[in-house]
C-alpha cells in the first residue's frame, strides 16, 4: 500500500496508525513513517478493510 510519495508498505507489518504516522512491526521498534496528506483517507479505509477481512 502506498502511504507517501516515498513509501509503500505491507499492511501485515503495521503495528499502529496515528493521525499522521504509521508505526511498523512492534512497540519496541522505532520504525515510524509519515502518512502523506493525500494518502490519509485511503490508508485508513484500506487498513480498516484489511482488519475486517482478517478477523
Amino acid at each position: 500500500m502506498q502511504i507517501h510519495r516515498s513509501y509503500a508498505i505491507n499492511m501485515k507489518y503495521i503495528y499502529r496508525i496515528d493521525k499522521n504516522h504509521i508505526n511498523m512491526v512492534d512497540e519496541e521498534s522505532k520504525n515510524e513513517l509519515e502518512i502523506g496528506r493525500k494518502y490519509k483517507k485511503e490508508v485508513n479505509e484500506a487498513f480498516r478493510n484489511y482488519l475486517m477481512d482478517k478477523f
